[in-house]
């Protein structure tokens, strides 16, 4: 099965990450988010911002639930700059994990990266070109492993993990599936 296919795994990352980085609207990107990786940018930023004025007084479990919502700025939000200090912060956040990858010239893996059904990797990267690149060798390449949840037409982002190193240990191998790292 074709992973580049619309609705499947490689163009919802494609799809998350042009909202989130090219387009800084965590808002479009957000119903594309499963609840998983939801949870842990709200928990994240509640950890850090839950005594904001913003809150106006409001419980953090009743901000938690504003938050987890699919439709944002959800309406139960106790102040609608909860939600625009919520993605600024978060935005932000990411930006900085990306901050070397060159976005313009990305590109993607070919395999599928099957973890468990219904459980995808995607991983896109910094190629450092405009023209088709081929590797048939394991190659170092900064980018980013995007981790979905879902099926055909329903894929939901649920973990971006860096993948920026060139160590050896870290090659993202595009033509060895069954590569582990030694001792691994």
């Amino acid at each position: 099965m074709d992973p580049f296919r619309q609705g499947g795994p490689v163009r919802a990352a494609a799809t998350w990450l042009h909202h989130t980085k090219v387009n800084h609207d965590l808002e479009s990107a957000w119903a594309l988010t499963h609840s998983d990786y939801r949870g842990f940018l709200v928990d994240t930023w509640l950890s850090r911002f839950g005594d904001d004025d913003a809150l106006n007084g409001a419980g953090s479990d009743e901000v938690r639930r504003a938050l987890l919502e699919t439709g944002q700025p959800a309406p139960s939000l106790p102040a609608a700059v909860v939600w625009d200090r919520f993605c600024l912060t978060t935005l932000a956040a990411l930006d900085a994990l990306w901050e070397s990858i060159v976005w313009e010239h990305s590109g993607w893996g070919s395999e599928e990266r099957i973890v468990a059904p219904g459980h995808e990797v995607a991983v896109i990267f910094d190629k450092a070109t405009e023209d088709p690149i081929t590797l048939s060798a394991p190659a170092p390449l900064r980018g980013i492993s995007f981790e979905l949840k879902g099926r055909d037409g329903e894929w939901l982002l649920s973990n971006v993990v860096a993948n920026e190193s060139e160590d050896p240990d870290r090659i993202w191998r595009p033509t060895d599936p069954s590569w582990r790292p030694p001792g691994g």
